[in-house]
């Protein structure tokens, strides 16, 4: 009787110190399902990222209102974007003004064997560099054009042009896609700047017409990006404060949560027509020595009552906690403080809303274990994409206990204490006494035998 007492009284203390509950985690956000029970979705909002305290997010959880916690699973992890396909070059053919509204193009529309169209003139393209339009054509493509790529040779030099892009499905009648957007091709001593590709609304159009809207320059390539090409990937974005090492060093460092996996940076220029080229060093520890991972140029450039900014620089996916960037060049004076976007990607979880609301999202615990399942365990025969049909829960304000106050209340600050590996010691050295003392027992009962 006495040896059930103690073992129940063992297993429900190891279950108290082992159990995970709220008040372990730093950091908790109400969890909003649409309805209790069943499967859900939550795409990870920032706060996660930024506070979480373990690299692989090992420290989130999903509690009800009895403090149980919930099943769940990731839907996917970061990764590469897939390798895009080869460039596609298009074959395009020059319009002399006579075919300035597309009826008089002496062009023969073929089809072909397996099921697509060929355009084709009938006579030589004019060669002159006075020609302002080109016709595209597209018929060959199976996916939608949502940009394309203009290379052509700059006679005039250092010059912003602009193009207009329409798109056909006939020859005769014309959809505007792109109105006056610029095309750049700069070079210098210094470096080169370039801006060739033209993007639009995704268009299945089987022909395009490129027109210059100001000084014409000779065309020589055309290619193709179709929404085959690339996938869309939605980035979480912040803007950083990057402040300098000393005065007048072109060096600068931030730090970044464990759980950050960048694949986006931009500098963003505080002022028009600058030029800033940086050099990009990271490092896991404080110890280790800075390695660099990339470079780039960026710039802010006005010409005509236009802007042209350089996009983000793209990584490979790069999870490092010190940053330093390094101003190769910059335009003027090196600032105090570098502003910064970055941006990663976000996880997607599935989970069970078992029991009542209401529900809690805890991370912040650098002692938590894994704790989530495979993604077939709760979307059993899973295929991809079955958790885009679940419903998508949405998530409160956040609150940190440390932003709570400080408690003078005895319960307040036992939740505080690290109390679970003193209580392991604790249940670890009855258990010993308690097996001596059923020894102790045992050798009694066989002396008196």
């Amino acid at each position: 009787m006495i040896r059930s007492l103690l073992s129940a009284m063992l297993l429900t203390i190891s279950h108290l110190a082992l159990a995970d509950v709220p008040s372990d985690y730093r950091h908790l956000m109400p969890l909003l399902p649409q309805h209790e029970g069943g499967q859900h979705r939550l795409i990870l909002p920032a706060e996660i990222y930024l506070y979480t305290e373990q690299p692989n997010l090992a420290d989130l959880r999903i509690f009800n209102s009895s403090r149980e916690s919930l099943p769940f699973a990731f839907s996917s992890e970061p990764a590469d974007p897939p390798p895009k396909p080869a460039p596609q070059t298009l074959n395009w053919f020059a319009l002399s003004d006579s075919d300035k509204h597309g009826e008089n193009v002496h062009l023969s529309v073929k089809l072909q064997p397996d099921g697509t169209l060929t355009a084709f003139r009938n006579q030589l393209p004019p060669v002159s560099a006075q020609v302002k339009r080109y016709l595209v054509d597209a018929s060959r493509l199976k996916q939608p054009v949502r940009a394309l790529e203009i290379d052509a040779e700059d006679t005039l030099g250092n010059t912003l042009h602009h193009l207009t892009i329409e798109g056909s499905d006939d020859l005769r009648n014309w959809r505007i896609l792109a109105d006056h957007a610029p095309w750049l091709d700069l070079h210098s001593d210094a470096g080169q700047l370039a801006q060739k590709r033209i993007e639009f609304p995704p268009s299945h159009s089987k022909y395009f017409r490129l027109s210059w809207d100001d000084n014409p320059i000779p065309l020589k390539q055309v290619m193709v990006e179709t929404t085959a090409d690339s996938s869309p990937v939605n980035y979480l974005k912040r803007i950083l404060q990057v402040p300098q090492l000393q005065p007048e060093s072109p060096d600068y460092e931030f730090e970044l949560p464990p759980a950050i996996c960048l694949e986006r940076l931009r500098l963003i220029l505080p002022q028009q027509d600058s030029v800033a080229s940086i050099q990009i060093f990271t490092r896991r520890a404080q110890r280790d020595t800075w390695q660099s991972v990339s470079s780039a140029t960026f710039y802010r450039i006005s010409r005509e009552e236009n802007e042209i900014v350089s996009p983000a620089q793209s990584l490979s996916g790069i999870r490092s906690r010190y940053w330093r960037i390094h101003l190769d060049r910059y335009s003027a004076a090196h600032p105090a403080m570098l502003q910064l976007e970055i941006g990663w990607r976000q996880h997607q979880v599935v989970f069970l809303a078992s029991g009542s609301a209401p529900y809690t999202l805890a991370f912040g615990n650098r002692q938590a274990k894994v704790a989530s399942f495979p993604l077939t365990t709760l979307l059993p025969d899973y295929h991809t994409g079955n958790e885009l049909e679940l419903p998508l829960a949405s998530t409160g304000a956040l609150v940190s206990r440390e932003a709570a106050g400080d408690s003078d209340s005895f319960m307040e600050k036992w939740r505080e204490m690290k109390w679970k590996p003193l209580l392991l010691w604790v249940i670890l050295i009855c258990g010993v006494a308690l097996l001596g003392w059923m020894a102790w027992h045992i050798r009694k009962e066989l002396e008196r035998r």
